[in-house]
């Protein structure tokens, strides 16, 4: 996420990106980090406490840790984001997959025919 202060579109005074950090050897997936122009990188302070390797959010809000793997990223397990966006099954993307095979054939196909005759 970030914060673009002026709504210029330049990275500058006032602005800051925030982001979590993937899990890793000592870290579980649920670090947020701010980073402020012209600052330091530090972990963000929100809700009376650090998002930093100490607090697990998985824990904190009673989330399965199969469930959990980085702040920004939780399946329902309905096929959609946290944030609402929907996403396509595995077997809705092999659909998809091969019906866009299917329309690739019957063009070239339809070309090759073109040109033959």
């Amino acid at each position: 996420m970030a914060k673009d202060n002026n709504g210029d579109g330049v990275w500058n005074t006032g602005d800051a990106i925030l982001f979590s950090i993937n899990e890793a050897a000592n870290f579980h997936g649920g670090e947020l980090v701010h980073l402020p122009f012209g600052g330091t990188a530090s972990f963000l302070y929100h809700g009376g406490h650090y998002w930093d390797p100490n607090f697990d959010p998985r824990v904190a809000f009673n989330i399965p840790l199969d469930k959990k793997k980085n702040a920004d990223a939780v399946d329902s397990g309905r096929g959609e984001s946290a944030f609402g966006i929907p996403t396509l099954s595995i077997w809705a993307m092999i659909l998809m997959a091969l019906l866009l095979l299917l329309t690739g054939i019957a063009v070239v196909r339809r070309q090759q025919r073109r040109i033959a005759a």
